[in-house]
């Protein structure tokens, strides 16, 4: 141990050569002095140790690395440290000791005034360290350049590599090439983001750039929110853009928000371009019209304010709130206009409906409908087609069920009807209930016959039938047919005379012919002037006569005249005379068609009564009368 006797003298053989003072109680000891050393003549020790006064042997021993020693120089701190802190080197050398508030040597005070942080230099490769703003910590790896450090005010960066966090309150958590320059802005991490708008966020992803206040991009590769895209969203993707405010995009590829609370779930070229206008997903789909949406499909677009596609191929609904369900190659023009699927409709009349089909087509009508089917056209307001193929209406308040080839011309305004047969049909009556190539059945599975009715003339609107006063007549089947056969009768070719009924002129068991004969107690009569002798009655003059009155005033006496052939077997015909003059009159001469008891001779107010044989195609006798 050394007195104090010895201090001096250490000191003495040190002047010149080493200035050092350890002082800890009173005891100090060296292991070894070497004070012939072979550099410049400098005084160098091996080690030392240092003792505690009250506890003597106890030391602590400070010794040199036990590896080769490569020159250097400290320079001790010219101030006392304070509460806490520690030595750290600064300078490439001499080295230059300074006290630190920071423990280790992974960090350093970069500013005792501005209360920032940065990694120690030793740590950044390349050596390239940046000036952090007030109250600013960058604690990334490396940078390329000083300005890729946390140079805003109260930013941070979290870690990575040539990050730059320069917009105040900006945040960098990691990554490499990311860089928050907007006011509250913040990256996540990933590479190459930037988020230049005030209080914009990526949190991961490649080369997405946000430039919206307070707008946010979840991940994904080049996506973009430009500057009016304020409180947007996309949340991952590539290549989708975002322009519209308040706009979202949920991923998908080559997508575009343009309008204002416009969205797209997802799907790749899809655009919404107007205010609310949604796109759920698919490819190609547009929404161009104030709030339309297109849920899904491919290269659908709806234009139309409020308009909507579901789903299909091609769609265009255009028309102010009009509706296509699905399909392809659809179109709805006509405001509030919809088309239900199919392939190549247009609905293009206002209110109007085409369930499905193909090529079906409303162009003007107003408030017209097709159900489906293959080219059906409307042109007519508040018409209807049920379907069918090559119907057409250009009338109003009218109806095609189906069938086809069917047309309700202009003019034919509340008319019906059906074709069920290949050959065109056109119909301009109005009012008309048509039923073309088609039979008419009316049916019944309950037991029940049923009637075809014929209304009386009634004119009071509201409930029908109105009471006791709306009366008709009908035709109604029987409860059952003679023999369980059917039934069918063919109606005359004309129209019969006054008084004249239908009867059967030929029938079997299922069938009959009808024609019009004079009714049993019908008595139909005419007037024939006798002008000549041997004069012929003609068959027109008799038809369907049951009296006939010859007038004969005139000479010869007693003309002869003949008679045609009756027109049915049974036929009755009564024949009377008319002569005002003494001695003339009619003479029937038997023979010929005329079979008679003998040559009548009829003076005036003679009669006879003849019936027709029509086997033996003769004139018989039944009577006559001297009058």
């Amino acid at each position: 141990m050394m007195s104090m006797r010895s201090y001096r003298q250490l000191g003495q053989i040190m002047s010149g050569t080493i200035t050092m003072l350890v002082a800890v109680g009173i005891v100090m000891s060296f292991q070894h002095v070497d004070l012939h050393a072979q550099t410049d003549g400098i005084q160098t020790f091996q080690g030392f140790r240092i003792e505690r006064n009250d506890q003597p042997g106890a030391f602590i021993t400070f010794l040199p690395p036990n590896s080769a020693i490569t020159a250097y120089t400290l320079r001790w701190p010219p101030a006392p440290p304070t509460s806490g802190q520690a030595l750290a080197v600064t300078g490439t050398g001499p080295y230059q000791l300074t006290w630190s508030s920071n423990v280790g040597t992974t960090i350093e005070l970069v500013s005792s005034t501005n209360g920032n942080l940065r990694r120690v230099g030793s740590l950044n490769e390349g050596g390239i360290a940046g000036t952090p703003g007030n109250y600013s910590n960058d604690f990334q790896g490396s940078r390329t350049n000083s300005s890729q450090t946390a140079s805003g005010n109260y930013s941070l960066i979290g870690g990575g590599q040539n990050n730059t966090a320069s917009g105040n309150y900006s945040l960098v958590l990691g990554g490499m090439g990311n860089t928050a320059s907007g006011q509250y802005s913040l990256v996540a991490g990933g590479n190459g983001n930037t988020a230049s708008g005030q209080g914009a966020a990526i949190l991961g992803g490649s080369s997405n750039t946000n430039a919206g206040a307070n707008a946010a991009i979840g991940g994904g590769a080049n996506n973009s929110i430009a500057t009016g895209g304020s409180g947007g969203f996309i949340g991952g993707g590539t290549n989708n853009q975002l322009s519209g405010a308040n706009a979202f995009v949920g991923g998908g590829q080559d997508n575009n928000a343009s309008g204002v609370y416009s969205v797209i779930g997802g799907g790749a070229s899809n655009v919404a371009s107007d205010t609310g206008a949604v796109v759920g997903g698919g490819s190609g789909n547009t929404a161009s019209g104030r709030r339309s949406v297109v849920v899904g499909g491919a290269n659908n677009t709806a234009s139309g304010q409020r308009s909507f596609v579901g789903a299909g191929q091609n769609n265009v609904a255009s028309g102010t709130n009009a509706v296509i369900g699905g399909g392809a190659s659809n179109a709805a023009s006509g405001t509030n206009a919809v088309v239900g699927g199919g392939q190549s409709n247009s609905a293009g009349g206002d209110y109007g409906f085409i369930g499905g089909g193909q090529s079906n087509t409303i162009t003007t009508g107003i408030n017209a409908a097709i159900g489906a089917g293959q080219s059906n056209s409307i042109t007519g307001n508040h018409s209807f087609i049920g379907g069918g193929q090559n119907n057409s209406i250009a009338s109003n308040f009218s109806t095609i069920p189906g069938g086809r080839n069917m047309t309700l011309a202009a003019g034919a305004d509340g008319s019906f009807g059906f074709n069920g047969g290949g050959n065109n049909m056109s119909i301009s009556t109005a009012n008309a209930f048509v039923i073309a190539n088609s039979n008419l059945w009316l049916a019944n599975n309950n037991n029940t016959a049923r009637e075809l009715r014929f209304y009386e003339a009634y004119n009071t609107a509201g409930a029908f039938p109105g009471g006791a006063t709306t009366n008709y007549v009908s035709f109604k089947a029987p409860a059952a047919t003679n023999a369980n056969q059917n039934n069918t009768y063919t109606l005359p070719d004309r129209v019969g005379a006054a008084g004249q009924v239908l009867r059967l002129s030929a029938a079997t068991a299922t069938t009959g012919t009808m024609e019009w004969v004079d009714g049993v107690t019908t008595i139909r009569g005419n007037t024939v002037n006798v002008t000549a002798d041997n004069q012929a009655i003609t068959a027109a003059q008799l038809d369907n006569m049951t009296y006939v009155r010859f007038n004969s005033d005139g000479l010869p006496v007693n003309r002869t005249i003949t008679l045609p052939n009756g027109i049915t077997n049974g036929y009755r015909l009564i024949i009377r005379s008319v002569a005002a003059v003494a001695g003339n009159g009619i003479e029937l001469v038997n023979g010929g068609n005329l079979s008679l008891s003998a040559g009548a001779l009829l003076e005036n107010l003679d009669t006879i009564m003849l019936v027709w044989d029509g086997t033996s195609n003769l004139w018989v006798e039944l009577s006559r009368s001297n009058n």
